[in-house]
């Protein structure tokens, strides 16, 4: 049998919703991977649906904040997305000059 960590037992649990167990109740590790995996999953293909726009998920996250998820994780999670950009910014043109 393997072990499982308590972030990834908790961490499709929202704070208010069908699996509601209460913000003290969700660990912070589980409320940090239940914001990036919902951003993922959002800017991912699906084969139900296409991706989402990064805005759009952005918006999403923010819409949902206090019910779905932890705000102070989205507020976490929004503050870090610009450094994302840049080193995505960074990472395409070095593959640009590679070329």
């Amino acid at each position: 049998m393997s072990v499982v960590s308590p972030a990834g037992l908790r961490a499709s649990s929202r704070l208010a919703g069908s699996h509601d167990v209460g913000k003290i109740g969700i660990p912070l590790d589980s409320r940090i991977i239940f914001v990036c995996d919902a951003f993922h999953a959002m800017t991912s293909d699906r084969p139900y649906r296409a991706r989402l726009t990064d805005e759009a998920a952005v918006q999403e996250l923010r819409d949902h904040a206090g019910t779905q998820f932890d705000p102070a994780v989205v507020a976490a999670f929004l503050a870090a997305w610009p450094l994302h950009d840049t080193a995505l910014q960074g990472a395409h043109t070095t593959a640009r000059a590679a070329r």
